[in-house]
């Protein structure tokens, strides 16, 4: 079979590039004076604010230039919708972004392109994308983020029991060992190194080594080793990637995946989970009983006897009435991490004076009682600023869907 390189496909790109926009102009376009006349009438409007067919047309191909999966025009158009509504609650409240807050979204846009503003812009205006287009886009991502803050910043606080919560509960991540495939690629021949990539991942289907391929083809310096990445925790993903990876099993293929100005196939090559905090230091304090088989109580009794001292000096105590049971019972204050996993999956799930009855399969006869006395934790600062930061942040998202769902639910909305 005749490989063609990356390189040879170049020289097809602009003949292959005007083809496919002669074919997207005649395929959505009724004609041009048509257009011409029609473009800036409302397709939506807005509590009396209109977005225009060309305010669509221009955020469908912002979009889907920016995004690593195809734009819907739907979700171009909800976008816009919402747009309308925050610009709105702005005025209002006379919430503003600066043109210097503009300027600096713009130029770290650019930049995970490898461009500078200026020419980021002209690589834009070829598909017809104005400079306005880009800055309205920018504004209003920026616009949520200041509403939200500014309407929810005082109920978004993270109290300190949250925060220990999260980071004993909270006990480990997912790490996840790669390999890639890397095909850079330009604005005008994305389709044709996305057709390579897909091309690529059908013969590593059928059998050709992952390994192989990324040696001949890939242009990252993992190429060399076959394209293994290593080690890569999950909060370093995209989340909607990473969400990808999650569903998966070793030895799956994702993608081709659009990730900047690269076209990436991954294999998931193992799953890990490791400790989120690994430097909090948890104590758990717990009650142990093994129920002995010959006992003035019966199990059930003896459950009840738990049940009925709900803390575990109150429980010592009791049981210094029944020898047999007392001592049966051994009182750990020990690290987390050097709990057995059977009894730690039942203690992570108990309150302070909570118990759990362990009842072995392999050996129906053989009992133990658990009794939580609480849990003890030392807990860096660093940590603790960390998961304030993350529990703020996924605070924030959740009120600010549901600041958005309520615009609508109230707004004027009528589609042409």
């Amino acid at each position: 079979m005749k490989i063609i390189t990356i390189n040879v496909l170049n020289k097809m790109v602009k003949f292959l590039n005007n083809i496919s926009i002669l074919i997207f102009i005649f395929s959505t376009l009724p004609g041009e004076k048509t257009f011409a006349q029609n473009k800036f009438e409302p397709i939506v409007v807005v509590n009396n604010k209109i977005i225009s067919h060309y305010e669509l047309s221009q955020r469908t191909i912002l979009l889907d230039i920016l995004q690593s999966k195809n734009t819907f025009r739907e979700q171009a158009l909800n976008d816009l919708i919402n747009e309308r509504l925050l610009a709105e609650f702005a005025e209002k409240f006379n919430i503003n972004i600066s043109n210097e807050r503009l300027d600096e979204e713009l130029e770290n846009l650019a930049s995970q392109y490898n461009l500078s503003k200026d020419v980021f812009l002209l690589e834009l205006k070829k598909y017809n994308v104005s400079k306005k287009t880009v800055l309205e886009f920018l504004k209003y991502r920026s616009l949520l983020s200041e509403i939200v803050y500014y309407k929810f910043s005082g109920r978004a606080n993270i109290s300190d029991d949250e925060i220990d919560s999260f980071i004993i509960n909270g006990s480990a991540t997912i790490e996840l060992k790669l390999a890639e495939i890397v095909l850079p690629f330009v604005y005008e021949n994305k389709n044709e190194i996305l057709t390579i990539g897909t091309s690529l991942k059908n013969r590593i289907l059928e059998g050709v080594s992952f390994e192989a391929i990324a040696k001949q083809y890939s242009r990252s310096p993992t190429a060399k080793d076959g394209g293994i990445i290593g080690w890569v925790p999950i909060d370093k993903i995209p989340l909607v990637l990473g969400n990808k990876f999650l569903i998966s099993d070793a030895p799956d293929i994702i993608g081709p995946e659009i990730i900047d100005q690269f076209i990436i196939l991954y294999k998931l090559l193992e799953k890990r989970n490791v400790p989120l905090f690994p430097n909090a230091n948890v104590k758990i304090d717990y009650i142990e009983m093994k129920f002995p088989k010959l006992s003035k109580l019966n199990l059930e009794q003896t459950i009840f006897l738990f049940e009925d001292n709900d803390n575990c000096l109150n429980l010592q105590f009791k049981l210094n009435e029944y020898k047999d049971l007392s001592q049966n019972l051994v009182r750990h204050q020990v690290d987390l991490k050097e709990i057995p996993k059977l009894k730690l999956d039942y203690l992570e799930t108990l309150d302070a004076g909570e118990i759990a009855v362990i009842q072995y399969d392999t050996s129906p006869d053989d009992v133990t009682l658990l009794m939580l006395c609480g849990r003890q934790q030392e807990i860096s600062e660093n940590d603790r600023e960390l998961a304030r930061q993350f529990l703020f942040t996924k605070r924030l998202q959740f009120l600010a869907d549901g600041l958005l769902a309520d615009l609508r639910s109230e707004a004027n909305i009528s589609y042409r």
